[in-house]
Formats: structure tokens, C-alpha cells, sequence
């Protein structure tokens, strides 16, 4: 298969406000960098993109078929979660599933069996391969060991997040994200749950609303245990220590046409408005997904352009931490989703299962395997 690279329309280009994008970012320097200068790396070509389409980039694709669980089947995957030797984990509303590499069920994780589960919503692994559930319910974490996945703690963040993404650290303490959090995006809390820094915090109302719709953006963790995480109204991949330090951010360059431009929302539009003029304007940007570490030094991040409720087309750009560009603009094949990347392996989700109640039996789900990330030659920069 050989998915050609597409050029976004210059129509989800347009509409910008750097004020509101100045803004962000000087808050979250002023809060994570009080003691010095930012220190900023431009993203650059070190050579020529490695790759204009999918194929040369991610290749040796896989379908995996997974198993279907007897207590019924799980509707749609949005986000699935990798953990040691190939482990597969996804969570549907009051269960965790763990899979094989192949697809095998070898774990279901119920409500009121193993722990108490409202409603599974954020999901995470640690470094030794143990898992970690986030309930939105009640801002419970639970942690549970590997290979028996038995509960070890529990415990309750003493304050309210959203938490779209969770990361666990070395020492038992947890980093948060929630796009639509006043009081910061990142939070880390500690083992029992206290919150003890947090940063970038979002002072303009409707620029929060408008990421707390989007749902976007997302911090992730390298094997060195630093954080990358990236807003959904900036295009920087934003460099953090354990202890949420700034450490530097990686800024696209200035007025690259692959670069989405933070959206204006205008004065006659209430932010929550779901009619049609809102939909048309909400579809005239660009939307920044989740940031995936893929490989050490290497970052995978999502960009998606809507068309119509619950509809998108996703294309990645993938860098490397010492501030070079990979490649930009690839189209996701199958119409499909990222839903994982990790261990040098990206997971797809067909789109179509991604917007209906249809069953998991019916979704195709692929494997790619990360190819090599050499510098060769300077060459025209490959947008979107």
C-alpha cells in the first residue's frame, strides 16, 4: 500500500489569533520558567524529509483481529494504551481489556471484581509495565501490578481535572493533562493524590472552552522518564522535567503552512453553540491530537481537520527530541485513527467504527513497525 502524502486546504489555514497564542505561552513560561530565559529550538530538516507518504516511513502493516470478550462486545477504540512485550490494554466504560501482541484476550478487569470502575477514562503504563486506570467519576487512580494485575493503591486527586492523559513517574507520583483547566494544563500530583505544582495555566475563558471541545493536545513520557506534552491552540512540543520544569520548547517555524493557527472565535458565536454556522467555523482549522513517543528521540504527534460531526481526516508529523523534522503531513491510511504508538509500533483504528455504536468484532485495527529515521540530503520541506 502506498498512501500518498495530502496537502491540507488552505482553508484550515486561515483563521488565526496569535494574540491568544502569545498569551498561552506567556503564562506557561512565566509559571514554568521563573528563574531564566526560555529556552527555545526551532524545528528544522536536518536532510530531506524521510518520507512523503506513509509507506516508507511505517511499513511491515499488520491486521490485528481481537478477541472478543464473553461478557459482550466492546463498542469503538479511541485510545489504546501498550504495555511490556507487546501488551495491548483498552478500557470500555466499566472493564479493562488486556491483550496479546496477536490480538488474544488474556485479561478482562470488571467493575466490582477487581476494583471499583464508574466509568474507565484515562489509562496508563509505567515503566515496569504496571498499569494505571484513571475514574473521572471521582478522580480515583487505581494501580494495578503486572503479570497478575492485582490492586496495589488507590487512591483520590484532592483536586478536580479533567485528565485526558495520565503519566506515571519513577517515585509513585502522577502528571496530569485537561486541556480545559483553569488553574493549569499539566499537574502533578504526589502518591497520596495531593497536587504539589502545575503549570500553564489557562486564563482566557474561551480559549479554554474552546480546548476543553477539542480535546486535544496530550503529554506523553520517554524511557528517561522526561515529559513531552503540546497544547491544542499552539503548535510547540513542550519539553518537561519529572518535577514539571521546563526544560525547552520545540517551536515550529514561523509561518510554516503546515502549522495550525490557534482559532478566533467570533464575537456573534456562544463557544458551547453546536448550530451550523459553528460547525462551519469550527471545521476551518486545524485540530492538534496526542503526542506519542515512538521510539527513544523520537516524537509522533496527530493533526486532524474535521468535516461534520464526529468526522476527521488525521495525518501525523513525526520529530526527533534534538529539534529535527522527520516528516510532516503523512495521511493516516484507512481513513483510520491513531489510537497508540509506542516500542517503535503504531496502532490504527478503521474511522468508520470511530463515530458509530458498531461493535469491536467489526472493527480492523493495524500495526505498522517505525522504519529508520536517517538524515539524508536537504530537500523542500513536505507540507501538509
Amino acid at each position: 500500500m502506498n498512501t500518498p502524502a495530502t496537502r491540507l486546504p488552505k482553508a484550515h489555514l486561515g483563521l488565526c489569533c496569535r494574540a491568544a497564542v502569545l498569551l498561552l505561552f506567556s503564562l506557561g513560561v512565566e509559571t514554568a520558567c521563573r528563574n531564566g530565559t526560555t529556552p527555545v529550538r526551532t524545528l528544522a530538516y536536518a536532510g530531506s524529509p524521510i518520507a512523503n507518504a506513509w509507506d516508507p516511513l511505517f511499513g511491515d502493516e499488520r491486521k490485528i483481529q481481537l478477541q472478543i470478550p464473553s461478557s459482550g462486545p466492546l463498542l469503538g477504540v479511541r485510545r489504546l494504551v501498550l504495555g511490556t512485550q507487546g501488551m495491548m490494554f483498552v478500557a470500555d466504560r466499566k472493564r479493562i481489556l488486556v491483550f496479546a501482541a496477536d490480538g488474544t484476550l488474556v485479561r478482562e478487569l470488571q467493575d466490582g471484581r477487581d476494583f471499583p470502575l464508574f466509568v474507565a477514562g484515562a489509562l496508563a503504563t509505567d515503566l515496569k509495565g504496571n498499569l494505571f486506570v484513571f475514574d473521572p467519576s471521582g478522580d480515583w487512580v487505581t494501580e494495578l501490578v503486572r503479570p497478575s494485575f492485582r490492586v496495589v493503591r488507590r487512591f483520590q486527586l484532592r483536586r478536580r481535572v479533567g485528565a485526558n492523559d495520565i503519566v506515571p513517574l519513577r517515585d509513585g507520583s502522577l502528571v496530569t493533562y485537561d486541556p480545559a483547566d483553569e488553574g493549569g494544563a499539566f499537574t502533578k500530583f504526589d502518591n497520596t493524590g495531593r497536587d504539589v505544582s502545575t503549570v500553564y495555566p489557562l486564563r482566557d475563558k474561551r480559549l479554554r472552552i474552546f480546548q476543553g471541545r477539542a480535546r486535544g493536545g496530550g503529554i506523553t513520557r520517554d524511557s528517561a522518564g522526561d515529559l513531552f506534552g503540546i497544547l491544542p491552540s499552539t503548535f510547540e512540543l513542550i519539553h518537561l522535567s519529572d518535577d514539571l520544569r521546563l526544560i525547552e520548547l520545540l517551536r515550529r517555524p514561523p509561518g510554516n503552512p503546515s502549522a495550525p493557527d490557534s482559532p478566533h472565535f467570533p464575537a456573534h458565536l456562544d463557544p458551547y453553540d453546536y448550530r451550523p454556522a459553528h460547525a462551519t467555523w469550527w471545521d476551518s482549522f486545524t485540530h492538534i491530537g496526542p503526542p506519542f513517543v515512538i521510539a527513544p528521540g523520537v516524537i509522533l504527534v496527530v493533526v486532524f481537520t474535521s468535516h461534520g460531526l464526529g468526522q476527521s481526516n488525521e495525518f501525523v508529523d513525526v520529530y526527533r527530541t534534538d529539534g529535527s523534522i522527520v516528516a510532516e503531513g503523512l495521511r493516516v491510511p484507512h481513513d483510520g485513527h491513531i489510537v497508540g504508538a509506542g516500542s517503535g509500533k503504531v496502532f490504527v483504528a478503521s474511522n468508520a467504527r470511530l463515530v458509530t455504536n458498531d461493535s469491536i468484532s467489526k472493527l480492523a485495527l493495524y500495526s505498522y513497525q517505525l522504519q529508520a529515521t536517517r538524515d539524508t540530503a536537504h530537500a523542500p520541506v513536505v507540507s501538509r
